[in-house]
């Protein structure tokens, strides 16, 4: 009868097997067996050539060694140990696939986070909507390994615009239309409200497959909605020609990025419509300048026009504003009192003051009259300046 130690082998759940110096297959338990198969041989055959050179490594060095082995959706990791009384090398497999598996999807996380912020930054460094969805495209079809990925615009009609594409046929990208419809799977995306997965269109029964699909032999796909309810832009895609089952996390790196595309086009609109409105102000304020700047030529000129005027008829003029008292007079008025017209600050008393004496009281009640309103005109005398020294 054999020991519980003799029989540790067979009732392994893990595969043991038992390999001569000669390299002949000594023993398997049951659980080895996947391993003798993808080697292709059987208990009592030598190992595959590629593994003779290894087993005699291990005997030759007194040294363990190991290797990964996938098969089909398993991966072992297969040690190889030295059995020196027994002149052989015992190998034992480790199901190793759950760990595998967790690094590969952390793995393919840390590179989908990488191409999130690779998009982030294009955002920033392309000052054009149309350059920042072009390649934004590329990048998520590039980090999911699909053939096709595509930006949805919403038309006021309710169809799609293929606004921006990777993969498609030449001349489609700006132009192709698909029709939004619920039966479609962008019109099926934006009604559902949620990422829609299909692995295979042969059996697909929610929606029709669009002629676009069609013409490129897609079979699978994930869209997602960009934008949300009062603000939706569009939808993003990606499609593969092979019948792929797209993960969860493949559809929440792609909800992601749809969200991220959704802030930048939010950001890019609110950026255009502030530099329209700052280039109409601009346009405006260079109009209202070149309007003032003709205006201020035509009173330079009614100005010259008129002074030129009253030097001819020996007239001046003058303005008294009643606020400060400052009057402002015409040159000519300057010229026929006898001053210098560089001379400025004149008040009204000063006026008064280059009246004669015998005139000056009618000369104001005169004035106080056509402040209140009448019209009153009359003639006085002057004392020029050059008679007052």
């Amino acid at each position: 009868m054999k020991t519980d130690l003799e029989q540790f082998p067979a009732k392994n759940p893990n595969p043991a097997l038992s390999v001569a110096n000669n390299c002949t297959v000594l023993y398997s338990n049951k659980a080895g067996e996947p391993l003798l198969h993808e080697w292709g041989v059987v208990v009592g055959e030598k190992m595959p050539f590629y593994l003779r050179d290894l087993v005699k490594s291990v005997i030759t060095l007194n040294r363990p060694e190991k290797m990964e082995l996938k098969i089909e959706k398993k991966v072992y990791l297969v040690a190889f140990h030295p059995s020196s009384e027994e002149k052989c090398v015992n190998i034992y497999g480790f199901d190793i696939t759950d760990q595998k598996e967790l690094e590969e999807r952390l793995r393919i996380k840390e590179k989908q986070n990488d191409i999130l912020y690779r998009i982030g930054k294009v955002a920033l460094e392309f000052e054009s909507l149309q350059n920042f969805l072009d390649e934004s495209v590329k990048l998520i079809a590039n980090i999911l390994e699909v053939e096709y990925c595509k930006i949805l615009e919403l038309m006021p009609d309710g169809n799609f615009l293929l606004r921006a594409g990777s993969g498609w046929k030449h001349g489609l990208v700006g132009k192709a239309i698909i029709g939004g419809e619920k039966e479609s799977q962008a019109g099926y995306t934006l009604f559902s409200g949620m990422p829609v997965v299909v692995e295979d269109f042969a059996g697909e029964s929610r929606f029709k497959k669009p002629e676009i699909l069609r013409m490129h032999e897609v079979n699978s796909g994930v869209s997602v909605t960009i934008g949300s309810i009062g603000k939706i832009f569009g939808v993003l895609g990606v499609h593969s020609r092979k019948k792929r089952k797209f993960t969860s996390d493949d559809t929440y790196f792609l909800s992601s990025v749809a969200f991220l595309i959704a802030q930048v086009i939010e950001r890019k609109k609110a950026e255009e419509a502030l530099k329209e409105a700052h280039d109409s102000l601009e346009e405006t304020v260079k109009e209202r300048t070149s309007e003032l700047e003709k205006s201020y030529i035509s009173l330079k000129e009614s100005e010259s026009r008129l002074a030129e005027a009253q030097r001819m008829a020996h007239i001046g003029s003058w303005d008294w504003n009643l606020i400060t008292g400052e009057v402002c007079w015409s040159d000519e008025l300057y010229h026929i009192f006898g001053r210098s017209p560089q001379e400025s600050g004149a008040t009204y008393d000063e006026f008064l003051s280059c009246v004669h004496p015998d005139d000056r009281d009618r000369v104001d009640n005169a004035l106080k009259k056509g402040l209140n309103g009448e019209s009153v005109a009359g003639n006085y005398r002057i004392i020029l300046e050059a008679s007052k020294g």
